[in-house]
């Protein structure tokens, strides 16, 4: 008898709710890989030939149905090969699309970039190369103007477009911007970047450490940031073009995409490389020096690279060869290596020049792009199953928890570490360095304000300085124009003296006010401090003594202010004391040069220094009265030119000593 299990003849075998799970998942991963095996694809290429800008020169490109391209050659003394030999001079090329010269950057992208990029939102990651000559309109055609946008405008577009058809995922996207400028990399993303390096993933490929991607929601904030680091981009005018791009610049845009409301649900991931590489340039030609030539040299290097592993590939895909292929030769092929031998489609749009002044150039291009046609890849979807990485997710779960560990013992030991510091040499230790950053700010102090002082001092000579020249350009009181010149340069440099130590006090003034934020926070730390002590009741002796000194510094300083105070106060009497001086003098009729004759007849130093101070002091006396300092100045600079004379203009201290002795403060 059969057991009670067994199935009857017209019945199934009764599967269980695990194996039909785990039969079920077997069929869709043969079906993900049967959907997703890899394929064997070229790499595209097409060409774009640039409009003709100037009238009355000749054109040596003809486009013939969209896939040929005819190169005449503008030498006529060949001719005789066509006569006697049977030969052409022309030279003809075959690619994956040809565009004209009227065609629009949109024409080429719908013509190449476009069909493909709906493989980019289903997983398959691309590589946009634009090469050619300088001036032949490679950035033009990958970015393009306002009016006729470029390709990687238009490519962001396209694939924001496809990600909002696509209902069932939940899309991520994240964009890199760097360029490749004498064989450095700079992020175009971030103000003033510094060199980044290249390493490189077993798992993940070729990175760039350090590089910023940002993450974008829109078109909108993707071509913003592309507008951002093209002003950052190394340009600079040569004899063959007026904004020539000194720098490759690589713009990568990565798509990550997750079934919405799935259990088992799969993740689809991709890349945009758009990449537009500096022109080839002969020196020759460009007529370039100093650096702009070794940025030329250091262009065609990284170009020259780039050809060797195109002419590696091609050997390798038609089985004629399996040399080495050099990707370490430079920092741009290395950053290509993905795009041309991973799993990424790679297209490449050349541009050539239809001037015949161009011939050999738009030559080398041609056959530069008709030898990439020979590079092939294997490229399959980059789609995954999230359920294969819950091994992955339990790793990493189990690695934060070791951690929270770890910081959780960590924790507890600071804990008792501070606990410990009640004893004694602690407590001491802690108490030193609160009192010697005291010592330090109030010193800090101390050297801002001296040195304020200090900047403010030159600053009055040197407005005293200025005005005596502006006097004497005004009054026309030089002897040449040589002379004029001279005191014209003196005084452009009096007044960005002045400008430089305005902005120098600003910056000691915030340097001051950052040093009172710093003695707040040290006060507060030592408050604290005396609260912990207090109701621990642990302490108390040694933060009482800091805070002691901590108070008796605080003295010192509103001494040290005190002083300073009325050392300002002497300071401004002199100037008055000065002044007064000066207005003496000019009313006993006393003349400059007699008094320094008189000095030196009797051996008196410094007269001429004081003399100097008297003409400061009237400049900067403070109006009183009639006794004002543009008054005084005038007084003053009257005598120390003609000295007394019976036509001397009259003054106000004339037979008045009453106002002598009240402005001098004589009572």
């Amino acid at each position: 008898m059969a057991p009670s299990w067994a199935p009857g003849p017209m019945h199934s075998p009764r599967v269980t709710g695990d194996r039909r799970s785990a039969i079920r998942q077997e069929q869709n991963h043969d079906a993900n890989r049967q959907q997703h095996q890899a394929k064997q694809t070229s790499l595209m290429v097409a060409v774009r030939l640039q409009p003709m800008l100037k009238r009355n020169r000749e054109d040596i490109l003809r486009e013939v149905d969209g896939r040929m391209v005819i190169v005449l050659d503008p030498d006529q003394s060949k001719s005789y090969l066509d006569e006697v030999q049977g030969r052409t001079k022309e030279k003809k090329y075959t690619f994956d699309r040809v565009f004209g010269k009227h065609c629009t950057n949109t024409d080429v992208f719908k013509g190449t970039v476009e069909p493909i990029l709906v493989d980019v939102v289903n997983g398959i990651s691309t590589t946009v190369i634009a090469y050619g000559a300088t001036g032949s309109g490679k950035t033009h055609t990958m970015v393009g103007t306002l009016q006729d946008p470029g390709m990687m405008v238009l490519a962001l577009d396209k694939v924001f477009w496809e990600l909002e058809q696509r209902l069932d995922y939940h899309a991520e996207v994240t964009c890199s911007y760097l360029e490749v400028y004498n064989e450095l990399i700079y992020d175009l993303l971030v103000p003033r970047s510094t060199p980044l390096d290249v390493r490189e993933d077993p798992h993940g490929g070729i990175k760039v450490a350090g590089l910023r991607a940002l993450k974008v929601t829109n078109a909108s904030d993707m071509t913003r940031l592309l507008e951002e680091g093209n002003r950052r981009r190394k340009t600079e005018p040569t004899s063959a073009n007026a904004t020539s791009s000194r720098s490759h610049a690589v713009l990568e845009i990565s798509v990550t995409q997750t079934a919405r409301n799935q259990v088992h649900s799969q993740q689809v991931s991709s890349k945009l490389t758009m990449v537009d590489l500096a022109g080839s340039e002969r020196a020759a030609d460009t007529g370039n020096m100093g650096q702009k030539m070794r940025d030329g040299a250091n262009i065609n290097r990284s170009l020259l690279a780039l050809a060797n592993c195109i002419n590696a590939l091609g050997k390798a895909a038609g089985g004629r060869s399996l040399a080495y292929i050099p990707f370490r030769d430079s920092k741009l092929t290395r950053l290509l290596k993905d795009g041309l031998v991973g799993n990424s489609r790679a297209l490449m749009v050349a541009t050539v020049s239809s001037l015949a002044e161009g011939y050999h150039t738009t030559v080398n291009t041609l056959k530069y792009a008709d030898r990439a046609k020979e590079i092939k890849t294997r490229v399959h979807a980059n789609v995954s199953d999230v359920e294969t990485h819950i091994a992955e997710y339990q790793r990493i779960i189990t690695g934060l928890q070791q951690e929270v560990s770890a910081l959780k013992r960590e924790l507890s030991a600071k804990e008792e570490k501070v606990e410990r510091m009640n004893t004694d040499e602690e407590a001491w230790e802690h108490m030193q360095a609160l009192l010697e950053q005291m010592s330090q700010n109030a010193e800090e102090l101390v050297n801002l304000q001296r040195a304020m002082f200090e900047v403010e001092e030159q600053n009055n000579h040197n407005r005293w300085e200025a005005a005596q020249l502006d006097r004497a350009l005004s009054e026309r009181a030089f002897g040449s124009e040589e002379e004029r010149r001279r005191l014209q340069g003196r005084h452009r440099e009096v007044l960005e003296a002045i400008e430089a130590n305005d902005g120098s006090r600003r910056l000691m003034g915030e340097d001051t006010q950052a040093n009172d934020h710093a003695r707040h926070r040290l006060q507060q730390q030592l408050d604290e401090d005396a609260m912990l002590a207090a109701r621990s009741g642990r302490g108390s002796k040694e933060t009482l003594f800091l805070a002691l000194q901590q108070r008796m510094a605080s003295a010192q300083l509103i001494e040290l202010q005190f002083q300073m105070a009325v050392r300002d106060q002497l300071i401004a009497e002199q100037r008055a004391a000065l002044a007064v001086a000066a207005h003496v003098m000019e009313c006993v009729g006393l003349r400059k040069e007699h008094v320094l004759q008189m000095s030196q007849e009797r051996g008196v130093a410094g007269v001429d220094n004081m003399l100097a101070m008297m003409e400061r002091a009237v400049l900067e006396s403070p109006s009183e009265g009639n006794f004002s300092g543009e008054v005084a100045m005038e007084q003053y600079a009257f005598w120390s030119t003609h000295g007394p004379a019976v036509d001397r203009p009259p003054t106000v201290c004339a037979g008045d000593p009453k106002r002598l002795r009240k402005h001098s403060n004589i009572q």
